[in-house]
């Protein structure tokens, strides 16, 4: 399916990519924040550091640039590889330094348009994904968590706030308040 966020490697996590030479593989996170040299069509060698390692795979000459994803997460994109490895840059890092933001699905609404009326109130939101069975969720105070971008018709968030609010929806106003958990569906 389609790619609909962005989250962070974690290990023993199975991921997916399809590559332009190796087609559709699977494989586990096996290395976190990895420094190696890769040298490449004989003349180049450069330093690859902060990099997520993947093993139960291999990626070949061609697949550079390819989408490791779990679930319909991005996770990394491919730099290197051989016979039982790939490594790849962390996506989020990649967005984040570019500048990049993943498109709305056309049945959602991002995250920051959604709660805008609040986002300076924000302690966290998390939200069910009925499609992949995820809890999926956003703690502005660890953005390299993040894992949810969209809100769909049908998901119900539960909210916490740092101080009382409310959120405008539909035309209707509902309260939020400070302290514990408030639950708000969007249909």
């Amino acid at each position: 399916g389609p790619i609909r966020g962005i989250a962070p490697a974690q290990l023993g996590q199975h991921v997916r990519m399809a590559g332009r030479s190796s087609g559709l593989s699977r494989g586990v996170v096996s290395w976190l924040d990895v420094r190696m040299l890769v040298c490449g069509y004989g003349m180049y060698c450069a330093w690859l550091t902060g990099h997520v390692g993947f093993s139960d795979w291999m990626a070949r000459p061609g697949d550079s640039g390819s989408a490791v994803a779990q679930h319909d997460n991005l996770v990394a994109i491919v730099d290197a590889g051989g016979p039982d490895m790939a490594i790849g840059m962390p996506a989020q890092e990649m967005f984040s330094e570019l500048g990049w933001a993943l498109p709305t699905p056309p049945d959602a609404v991002a995250l920051e348009e959604a709660l805008g009326p609040v986002w300076n109130k924000l302690e966290k939101v998390w939200a069910w994904d009925n499609r992949t069975g995820i809890w999926r969720g956003y703690i502005p105070q660890m953005p390299q968590s993040r894992d949810l971008w969209f809100i769909e018709r049908g998901m119900t968030l539960e909210i916490t706030v740092t101080g009382d609010t409310t959120l405008p929806i539909g035309g209707e106003l509902w309260p939020l308040k400070t302290g514990r958990k408030n639950w708000v569906g969007f249909f």
